[in-house]
């Protein structure tokens, strides 16, 4: 699987500004490769219309882009944004408005340009090494000693790309429920700062009817209401509480194996608090 740059095509190279996008491609032995397929294009967005490249990692079930945003026409910068997929044609960009790898400030040598960032997860942290130089990308035949590319390393703790984190307009409280999935391991792990509390229930992935009463009352009415499962309320949850990359989860003195094998979903119930992921093993 290949994920490249593609040029628009030029009629004339002196009229015709070339814009920059991302397509896909596959190949089982590196030498017949499928019809390309747009899959990364952000040409309607005047703020960043060009990517110059896009690096694609697939870690823990998803993909995640890192495409160097790129302003040629005007100011010549880069940046690194993120983006993430769950099946590497479809993307989610969450943050346009937001460089992941932003340049530096004036004057420090990457301040014009910051891109090719290569990821390796080490110690509980998520390290990014990044090219920066202090040349614009549209000028060209710059002196060599102006054209300079050093190396910098930036970093997350583990798994902290983005999260979902509580508002004060909210009153610092927030839920979050998940899709269904399938319970594959014995304990479930929190990445989650809480400087509040967070609980966590157990739901059944579909819900079970209810009938009000007496047909004839016209108040009557069918229902629907969550599943829920003793033992595993939100009541029964112990509080999490404090800044960790693997808070355990518990119900007393229970835990998640107990629905192994079998779909759920999870409740996470909480204030003054940011999530960043959870996982089951």
């Amino acid at each position: 699987m290949l994920f490249h740059r593609q040029l628009t095509e030029q009629a004339d190279r002196e009229t015709i500004d070339s814009e920059r996008y991302v397509v896909r491609q596959e190949s089982e032995e590196l030498i017949v490769w499928s019809p390309r397929q747009t899959v990364f294009n952000p040409m309607m967005d005047e703020r960043r219309p060009e990517v110059e490249s896009m690096r694609v990692y697939l870690y823990e079930g998803f993909y995640l882009g890192i495409p160097s945003m790129l302003d040629n026409l005007v100011h010549g910068d880069v940046e690194q944004h993120l983006i993430i997929s769950r099946d590497g044609y479809r993307w989610d960009y969450p943050f346009p408005d937001e460089a992941f790898i932003p340049k530096g400030e004036d004057g420090q040598w990457d301040d014009n340009v910051v891109w090719f960032p290569c990821m390796i997860v080490h110690n509980n942290k998520m390290l990014f090494y990044y090219g920066g130089a202090r040349y614009r990308h549209n000028v060209n035949g710059e002196p060599l000693d102006k054209r300079q590319i050093k190396i910098g390393m930036g970093w997350v703790p583990l798994d902290r790309l983005m999260g979902l984190q509580t508002r004060k307009r909210m009153d610092g409280k927030g839920a979050l429920l998940t899709r269904p999935f399938v319970v594959e391991g014995d304990d479930l792990y929190l990445n989650a700062e809480v400087n509040g509390e967070l609980r966590v229930e157990v739901i059944g992935t579909t819900a079970r009817q209810v009938d009000t009463g007496g047909k004839a009352h016209m108040g009557h009415y069918i229902a629907t209401r969550e599943q829920e499962y003793d033992g595993f309320r939100r009541g029964d949850c112990n509080a999490v509480t404090g800044n960790s990359l693997a808070h355990r989860v518990r119900w007393n003195d229970r835990s998640i194996g107990h629905f192994k094998g079998k779909a759920i979903r999870l409740r996470l119930i909480f204030n003054d608090t940011c999530i960043w992921a959870f996982q089951v093993k």
